[in-house]
C-alpha cells in the first residue's frame, strides 16, 4: 500500500479548509520534493514536472508526462475513485 492509498481523504480536506486552503499542491521536478516520490510511489527521478494536486473538495488530480508515466519505476494513480 502506497502513501497514497492511505490518505484519509476525508481528514485531509478538514485539515484544509480548518486553515482555509482551497488544496494542497504536490510538486516535483528533478527529485527536489523528497516528499513526493513517498506520496506518488515513484522510485526513480522524474525527467519533467509532476504536480499532484489534492483539493479540499473534489477529487485528486496528477499531471505527468507520458515520457515519465511510461517509465520503469513511475506509477501513475487511478485518482478518479480517491475522492
Amino acid at each position: 500500500m502506497t502513501a497514497f492509498e492511505r490518505i484519509d481523504f476525508d481528514e485531509l480536506r478538514a485539515a484544509l479548509r480548518e486553515i482555509n486552503a482551497d488544496g494542497w499542491l504536490i510538486y516535483d521536478f528533478h527529485g527536489i520534493n523528497p516528499v513526493a516520490p513517498r506520496l506518488v510511489d515513484y522510485r526513480s527521478m522524474v525527467t519533467r514536472r509532476l504536480f499532484v494536486w489534492l483539493p479540499a473538495a473534489g477529487p485528486p488530480t496528477s499531471i505527468v508526462h507520458t515520457i515519465d508515466a511510461s517509465r520503469r519505476g513511475v506509477v501513475v494513480h487511478d485518482m478518479a475513485g480517491a475522492a
